[in-house]
C-alpha cells in the first residue's frame, strides 16, 4: 500500500512538473511584448534596472525555455519513479489528468482562459476515471496477496 501511495505521489508530480512546464512554454511565446502582462513587468522594471524592457523581456524568455527544458526532466524523472510502484497505465493516467487539471487551472488564473461548464463536467467525469483505476488496481493488489499465502 505504501509503494502504491509513492506511486501515486510521484504520478501527481509528474503532472504537476508537466502543467508548470506547459505554462513556463506558454510565457515564453505569449506573443507581442507590449500587449503581454511579462512584457508590461518588463517594462516596469527596466525604470529601476539598468536594462532596457525588450532586454529583460529576451531574458525572461530565455529563463523560461530553460524552466521548460528543467520541469521536463523533472517530469520525466517522476514518472518512471512512478511506474516502478504502479502499472504503467494507472501511473499514465494519473500523471495526465493531474496535468490536464492543473494546467486549466493555470490558465484560468494566470491567462484568463474561458473553462466552459462542458470542460468541467469533463473534468470531474476524469477525476472519476482517475479514482476507479486507482480503486482497481488496490483491489487487484488485495486479491494477489491473498493467492499468493
Amino acid at each position: 500500500m505504501a509503494s502504491q501511495f509513492k506511486g501515486v505521489q510521484n504520478a501527481v508530480c509528474a503532472g504537476i512538473c508537466a502543467c508548470l512546464s506547459s505554462v513556463a512554454g506558454k510565457l515564453m511565446f505569449t506573443g507581442e511584448q507590449e500587449k503581454s502582462p511579462v512584457g508590461l513587468l518588463c517594462d516596469q522594471l527596466s525604470t529601476t534596472l539598468p536594462l532596457s524592457g525588450e532586454q529583460l523581456y529576451q531574458i525572461f524568455r530565455l529563463l523560461s525555455f530553460v524552466l521548460n527544458i528543467i520541469l521536463t526532466v523533472f517530469m520525466m524523472g517522476f514518472s518512471a519513479q512512478a511506474m516502478l510502484h504502479l502499472s504503467t497505465l494507472t501511473a499514465t493516467v494519473i500523471n495526465v489528468s493531474a496535468n490536464f487539471v492543473l494546467t486549466a487551472a493555470l490558465g484560468w488564473l494566470i491567462f484568463n482562459e474561458h473553462l466552459s461548464m462542458q470542460w468541467m463536467i469533463g473534468a470531474q467525469i476524469i477525476m472519476l476515471g482517475v479514482f476507479l483505476i486507482i480503486r482497481g488496481e488496490s483491489g487487484d493488489n488485495q486479491t494477489q496477496k491473498k493467492k499468493s499465502v
